[in-house]
């Protein structure tokens, strides 16, 4: 907006007749106040204000950035979008034998994107776009120059849909750490588009000082517009134009607007060339080489496919979701008892054993998915109540359409699981399973002691808890932390896993919790898939650092990063 208010600017002072003389004068004002604050963005090296937003239960991390159009590429939201899409297609396209290259790339990008890309990425980029900017425009600022550079800006935009399927797999599948693949990538996809873009307001802001007189009042309105378009872009972007055009459209639509917005700073016969450039361009995204959406659909939280898992199940037909990167389940047609992942399995048969013998069991869900423990409780216990949070409803919609999902007889609840289970009676669950975690990206507000004595509150006085984490092995930091926290609301809580590694490696941790008499046994087995469980709450609490070295971890408190950062940095997810 600003770009094509300075553009203007310069056209109609060019011209009188280009705009309306109240008009003209207005987005003149406008266009001076965003120029004073870029001088001063240029001179101190200031680029924005890290802001933190909280919608629901989604936490949006961003810049409000006092720049041009670098908003289309600023924000947590659409960045997020983007790596998720990335993981998605590597995912299809690399999967290397003994290796799982893919089942942790989303969740380190929670971490690193905002943490290392936004930093790393998007700030090193607009900041040496405005150094260079600024150079630029004690040299020779011109209007042709901006205007060029925001060609190559919308030309960059339009390569990350052509290089993302060739780079994606190949950094993944590297021997790079989560965190290092993950800031590769960004590097890779974002650092190019935020430079050029840090290079116009240099050059735009020189030209545009020629015609400025009084600047304080418009200094005032482009700041304040500045930081609604961030807000409301990042809204926008991350709760309805994701879900409704799609990750790869809004790009393509990113590309088009700065091509748009270059028009006023080029001649005739420049903006008919770089126009016939860009329908070639857009020929060529489209076409085979181009970036192809791995979704069959986009909701505000994910990319949902569904897939055909009859190679999973001994017998028959089933179906598995698949959440940006991560295959969460499969179902199967026609048993809704056969449950193929492991960990699930687990959960249930820890939940089957502890309702075995009650009539009318009550249970809630954190966590819906493709709702393959809802439906087993629903098959194998008629009479039993079943509450699920689920906070995205597109989730929802796609188990019923595709996962053979009948919901008639479950309560939905469209939330956060937290605020869903406050809202719920006290005393009255049997069994309360806690399935929200999406490889390793935390929802911490699940781990504290203050949803902990929620849990209780809402159990009966002998009722279980039982919950999946992803942790390093032996060492399980974060695992540990969450084991010392539960025991200050539970009697009894054990760790169970289907298998011990023989080498440093990540795993899918079980952890049940109640306050009844009867001790879990050491192991629990299920003949049908000839699975074995152990319980190694022992030994997984003797590994490596000290339980009373590790903190409670509560609403005020909850280094999961710390805690996870071995996972993160080193080789364990690999």
């Amino acid at each position: 907006m600003v770009v094509a208010l300075g553009a203007l600017n310069l056209k109609s002072q060019e011209n009188p007749r280009v705009l309306g003389g109240g008009l003209r004068r207005l987005l003149v004002k406008l266009a001076r106040k965003k120029i004073h604050r870029a001088i001063e963005i240029v001179r101190t090296g200031y680029v924005g204000t890290r802001c933190r937003y909280q919608f629901g239960d989604q936490e949006i991390i961003g810049f409000v950035v006092r720049e041009t159009v670098t908003q289309v590429f600023e924000h947590s939201v659409a960045i997020d979008r983007a790596v998720s899409l990335a993981s998605a297609t590597a995912a299809d396209q690399y999967v290397a034998p003994n290796r799982r290259p893919m089942t942790c790339i989303l969740n380190a990008m929670l971490i690193a994107v905002k943490q290392l890309l936004h930093q790393s990425a998007l700030l090193a980029g607009l900041s040496i776009g405005n150094w260079i900017g600024g150079v630029m425009a004690d040299r020779k600022a011109s209007q042709r120059a901006a205007g060029f550079v925001l060609l190559a800006a919308a030309a960059s935009a339009f390569l990350i849909l052509l290089i993302l399927p060739r780079i994606a797999g190949p950094i993944q599948t590297s021997d790079l750490s989560l965190a290092g693949s993950s800031l590769a990538l960004t590097m890779a996809l974002f650092f190019l588009p935020a430079l050029l873009l840090g290079i116009v307001t240099p050059l735009l802001t020189t030209l545009a000082l020629q015609y400025s007189e009084r600047t304080g009042h418009i200094i005032g309105m482009m700041h304040a517009l500045a930081a609604l378009g961030s807000i409301l872009g990042t809204f926008a972007t991350g709760f309805w134009l994701v879900q409704w055009f799609g990750s790869r459209n809004l790009v393509l639509a990113s590309a088009i607007a700065l091509l748009v917005l270059s028009f006023p700073l080029l001649r005739k016969a420049e903006i008919v060339a770089a126009a016939t450039g860009f329908v070639l361009f857009l020929i060529l995204v489209q076409s085979p080489l181009g970036y192809a959406n791995p979704c069959d659909e986009e909701s505000r939280y994910f990319c949902m496919r569904v897939v055909d898992a009859n190679a999973e199940v001994p017998y028959g037909e089933a179906r598995a979701l698949v959440l940006d990167h991560l295959k969460h389940s499969t179902n199967h047609r026609e048993d809704p008892e056969l449950i193929a992942a492991p960990y699930l399995h687990l959960m249930d048969q820890l939940a089957r054993r502890h309702t075995q013998n009650r009539e009318g069991s009550v249970w809630f869900f954190a966590g819906g998915g493709a709702y393959t423990l809802p439906r087993a409780v629903n098959a194998y216990k008629p009479d039993a109540r079943v509450v699920v949070a689920e906070i995205d409803p597109a989730v929802t919609e796609i188990a019923r359409e595709e996962l053979y999902i009948d919901t008639s007889d479950m309560e939905i609840i469209h939330a956060d699981a937290r605020v869903a289970l406050a809202k719920q009676p006290e005393g009255i669950f049997d069994v309360v399973v806690g399935d929200v975690f999406h490889d390793i990206s935390v929802p911490y507000h699940l781990l504290t002691r203050e949803f902990a004595a929620l849990v209780k509150s809402r159990l009966r006085p002998d009722g279980l808890y039982v919950m999946n984490l992803v942790d390093g092995f032996p060492e399980a930091k974060l695992l540990k932390s969450l084991y010392r926290t539960l025991r200050q609301e539970f009697e009894h809580v054990d760790i169970w896993l289907d298998h011990v590694s023989d080498q440093p490696t990540r795993m899918t941790y079980i952890v049940s919790a109640h306050n009844n008499s009867e001790l879990m046994p050491e192991s629990i087995a299920d003949r049908r898939f000839g699975r074995q469980w152990i319980n190694i709450t022992e030994p997984a609490l003797a590994a490596g650092t000290d339980i009373d070295e590790l903190p409670l971890l509560t609403d005020d408190y909850v280094p999961v990063e710390r805690l996870l950062a071995e996972l993160l940095a080193g080789d364990l997810g690999r």
